[in-house]
């Protein structure tokens, strides 16, 4: 659970020198970004907020054109290059309200679970699995997956293609539930009960 005033230092800027509007944190994590006319790049992430993100990239900043960022574990914002930087380039992007509380709180753990010894939550054994499903989103988009581990509450899944929004419902055979989180190259539902 995020502390109230841990998180309005997250998300609120209370600096009068800096004109963004959200604070950024350091957070360095590779990122896959795709611009709008479908070409992809790799990049790195230097520092991230509630408005945006910096990119350490050797990508071309093109100005004023939209792209999507996918960050292990935060998931995808979409949003506009802004302008260059000496190492890539910065990027806007314009949460829902409800979007940016999730995003705002997951970054506050990824931040302070290390700094605070906090640990995973999880309620149930969980046991590795090889096997192979198929799992259908709430936007309809259907994934071929791997199982990474599996429990009575949830799976953690692993798949090459676009993985659902946090938050959002996922279908997994008879059993739904709501992607969580990401993992590294995947993502983790816990089952409706």
């Amino acid at each position: 659970m995020t502390d109230i005033s841990t998180r309005r230092l997250l998300v609120r800027n209370v600096s009068a020198k800096d004109r963004r509007k959200f604070r950024r944190v350091i957070h360095e994590t590779p990122a896959r970004c795709m611009w709008k006319n479908g070409g992809e790049f790799t990049a790195q992430t230097i520092d991230l907020g509630g408005g945006g993100v910096s990119l350490q990239t050797d990508e071309p900043c093109n100005v004023g054109e939209q792209l999507v960022v996918y960050i292990d574990q935060l998931g995808r914002m979409a949003g506009t290059a802004q302008r260059q930087t000496e190492n890539g380039f910065a990027v806007s992007v314009n949460f829902v309200p409800q979007k940016l509380d999730r995003f705002v709180d997951q970054l506050t753990w990824l931040v302070n679970q290390k700094a605070l010894g906090l640990e995973d939550e999880r309620r149930s054994l969980r046991r590795s699995s090889s096997e192979k499903l198929i799992a259908t989103y709430e936007s309809g988009a259907v994934a071929q997956c791997s199982v990474i581990d599996i429990s009575l509450l949830g799976v953690a899944l692993r798949t090459s293609g676009p993985r659902p929004e946090i938050g959002s419902r996922v279908q997994i055979g008879r059993k739904a539930g709501r992607c969580a989180r990401y993992v590294n190259n995947g993502f983790a539902v816990e089952f409706f009960k």
